[in-house]
């Protein structure tokens, strides 16, 4: 990564921070009032609920290792799109308007409290997009959205493209095991891929065909966090987020190769926390 790069950038704050290797364990706990949240308890719970929107072919359990870190006031809320564990019966989405429209119409009622949004890969695209639909309603704003290891929504690479229509299986189980969505228990087994398959070519779908739509920057911080052997490319995506608010931009990176390790995860999750809670304290609460 180039220096030059690292020195023009605003409030730049290096950690050494931490994703998982294998699918983790089950979050559900108790019935949830919706069932785009994992947990009952979480959408019961008073405090400011973190929403987390998963990458591309995961779901609330990626986020299940962030329950030893993220304690009150902040209230962990993985979001569970159709298609996938308890819902895995329901029809995944394969576009973006449709999506954010009916996350939004499930979880506003769930905002009636400060609240953050984060979102990883293509999981900050849905945040983001989520976060305009609610400025453009009137509706209550986060304190902040917080965006992981995913360039500006105008600022697409060419490698973040998958074409998923144009990839037979075995070319989809390569980018999967590059990418490091899944382990070898799930991409080895035909039987768990004829089922989880729909779902991810719907995700990566949603992903490959959006098309930013411009408007005003949010009025909301925004925090983007990347690693450090991200190329030129990815990491100018990466700091273009900062056109996309009006108010402070922070850019975290976490030492490694592309993609996180599972120590990093835990300390992308910590960075968050701290990001919350800091966005709370500075009065961004709506």
């Amino acid at each position: 990564m180039r220096p030059d790069l690292v020195s023009r950038t605003e409030r730049l704050r290096v950690r050494s921070t931490t994703p998982p290797t294998a699918l983790p364990e089950k979050l559900d706990h108790g019935e949830p009032m919706t069932p785009w949240i994992a947990e009952a308890s979480a959408a019961e719970a008073s405090g400011i609920r973190l929403l987390c929107f998963p990458a591309a072919g995961t779901g609330a359990s990626f986020f299940a290792p962030w329950r030893a870190i993220v304690s009150a006031p902040i209230v962990l809320c993985p979001i569970r799109p159709p298609g996938r564990e308890s819902r895995i019966g329901e029809t995944a989405y394969d576009e973006m308007k449709p999506l954010v429209d009916a996350a939004v119409e499930a979880l506003v009622p769930l905002l009636d409290q400060p609240f953050a949004l984060f979102g990883h890969c293509s999981g900050s695209l849905i945040a983001f997009e989520f976060a305009r639909l609610l400025e453009k309603r009137g509706s209550r704003l986060p304190l902040a959205l917080l965006v992981s290891a995913q360039g500006a929504p105008d600022e697409r690479t060419q490698t973040s493209v998958w074409n998923i229509d144009e990839l037979s299986r075995p070319e989809l189980l390569e980018r999967l095991r590059a990418v490091g969505i899944a382990d070898e228990t799930v991409l080895g087994n035909d039987e768990l891929m004829d089922l989880l398959e729909p779902m991810i070519r719907a995700d990566v779908s949603v992903a490959d065909r959006y098309h930013y739509r411009p408007a005003q920057p949010l009025s909301v911080p925004i925090a983007a966090i990347g690693d450090t052997a991200e190329g030129d490319e990815r990491f100018s995506a990466l700091c273009g987020w900062r056109r996309h608010t009006a108010a402070a931009f922070t850019l975290r990176l976490v030492p490694g190769s592309s993609g996180y390790g599972p120590d990093s995860w835990m300390r992308v999750g910590k960075e968050v926390v701290a990001e919350v809670l800091q966005a709370s304290t500075q009065g961004q609460a709506r």
